[in-house]
């Protein structure tokens, strides 16, 4: 697998579609997903290396984890940003059921779930964090997760290659 470049409007439309895909989902529980379009215009001049299908399954498995382990009548927001000159992020915070500082070596084990998460809900396998953490692997990124904070957010974030300008010696 070779990550090629993926611009800003496919990945607001990837982004849009995921949200949507989940809408019905999170709505149940009055949980709303917003995508920060505006967080990603970095892209418009500096695209991502990534693979389309891969990036869709690893913000899938994140947004599925935030709906899924989030306080009703909360919300789910999907925001980007420049890290540096060729790295990008994309982040996933919700307010839920709480991760601790000392699980941090634990939460992308493969079939790994908190305490706290089993109590909450039966649903999952504790495989989604795991595959996503390959991905990023495999598109030569990284997968962070923050403990929960003080205000009770909690964060996942990708950070992504960004594609190399032509004609710029890279």
């Amino acid at each position: 697998m070779k990550p090629t470049p993926v611009g800003h409007q496919e990945t607001i439309r990837l982004l849009t579609q995921i949200a949507s895909d989940y809408q019905m989902l999170s709505s149940e529980r009055g949980i709303e997903i917003h995508v920060d379009v505006e967080s990603f215009s970095a892209l418009r001049t500096k695209p991502i290396q990534a693979d389309a299908e891969l990036l869709v399954v690893a913000v899938s498995n994140l947004v599925d984890n935030a709906i899924k382990y989030s306080y009703a009548r909360t919300s789910v927001e999907i925001v980007g940003g420049l890290e540096s000159d060729d790295r990008f992020s994309l982040s996933v915070t919700n307010r839920g059921v709480p991760l601790k500082a000392e699980e941090a070596e634990m939460w992308t084990r493969r079939g790994w779930r908190s305490e706290a998460a089993r109590a909450v809900t039966g649903e999952g396998s504790g495989i989604g964090l795991w595959i996503t953490r390959e991905i990023m692997h495999a598109l030569h990124g990284e997968l962070t997760i923050d403990p929960t904070d003080a205000t009770g957010r909690t964060r996942a974030v990708l950070l992504l290659g960004l594609a190399k300008q032509e004609g710029r010696g890279q």
